[in-house]
């Protein structure tokens, strides 16, 4: 179980590097402090702020792997923004988020063709992704009465 101690710990550290990032023009390492600062504040409930740090950690350079795991982690908030009575999120806007991610990575793959195993397999693991979106929300739904299996398969 993860103590709050840790988490405060883990935070300031992240402040820090985020800082000394930002002083050094480092946009590579910005960015991963952004994205973990974000799984904190997931973690701490705070899942709007999780998103916005997700989003913001997205704008700085960074590589393929990054990106698979950045647009992996913004879909996760929004689906648990969904799953919150009060959030406003969709999980279509979790489907949403990974389509980017896909297409973005199908330009990767146009400009630079020698990278194709690479990114095929990334685009491979973000339909993966979608797909466990899709069966979570299915089942999900299912226990509350409503079935979305349907919608789940564009029947």
């Amino acid at each position: 179980k993860i103590q709050e101690g840790d988490l405060r710990m883990a935070k300031d550290l992240l402040q820090r590097a985020l800082t000394h990032c930002r002083a050094f023009e480092d946009g590579e390492g910005e960015g991963q402090a952004m994205h973990l600062l974000a799984a904190l504040a997931y973690l701490e409930g705070n899942i709007q702020q999780a998103l916005n740090l997700e989003m913001e950690a997205q704008t700085q350079p960074n590589g393929l792997n990054f990106w698979l795991d950045s647009c992996s982690a913004q879909a996760k908030y929004l689906v648990a923004q969904a799953q919150m009575q009060s959030g406003g999120g969709t999980v279509d806007d979790a489907l949403k988020v990974l389509e980017r991610g896909f297409d973005v990575l199908g330009s990767v793959l146009s400009e630079q063709p020698n990278l194709q195993l690479q990114v095929q397999t990334l685009r491979g693991r973000l339909v993966v992704r979608a797909a466990h979106i899709c069966l979570q929300e299915a089942v999900r739904q299912n226990a509350n009465g409503q079935v979305l299996w349907r919608k789940a398969h564009g029947q």
